[in-house]
């Protein structure tokens, strides 16, 4: 019984990210397999839980580096759990490492699990001082670059 409640804790999904939490403290491997984390100063995170939010992503973030996303604070993670490894191994991280900026990636299911997430939508969590202020799922591409840019406004 002891063994049991000892094993609960990482048996249960993390419960979700919700406004006023502290920010999640992700230290993930990115599409070069080089260790990254949330740090306190980070204001917006932009995840993806499929391709199609990968993609919105992605067309947000052209033309930004890693140098212009540190500035403002942003940072980009991606769940790529369901992902089949062959797929990942041959097509997926091919692809990714040609973007000049990092990407977070959460390879097994608990990487990523506080997050939420709503199928074909981008999760955009802002925070200030290491708090989260607001959590919304986006599918429109005006509202995401609208997000960036107010987060790049705030450099």
């Amino acid at each position: 019984m002891l063994f049991a409640l000892l094993l609960l804790p990482a048996i249960l999904p993390a419960a979700p990210l919700s406004v006023g939490d502290p920010l999640p403290a992700l230290s993930l491997v990115d599409q070069h397999d080089k260790p990254q984390s949330i740090s306190p100063e980070t204001r917006l995170i932009l995840f993806s839980a499929s391709r199609d939010a990968a993609s919105l992503i992605e067309d947000a973030l052209a033309g930004q580096t890693g140098d212009s996303l540190a500035a403002a604070g942003i940072v980009y993670v991606a769940d790529i759990d369901g992902m089949p490894p062959v797929v990942s191994k041959l097509v997926a991280l091919p692809q990714m490492r040609k973007l000049p900026y990092p990407m977070l990636l959460g390879h097994e299911a608990e990487d990523t699990a506080m997050i939420p997430r709503e199928r074909g939508k981008v999760t955009l969590i802002e925070a200030e001082g290491g708090t989260v202020t607001a959590i919304r799922e986006i599918d429109d591409p005006a509202i995401l670059k609208q997000a960036l840019t107010a987060a790049h406004d705030q450099e």
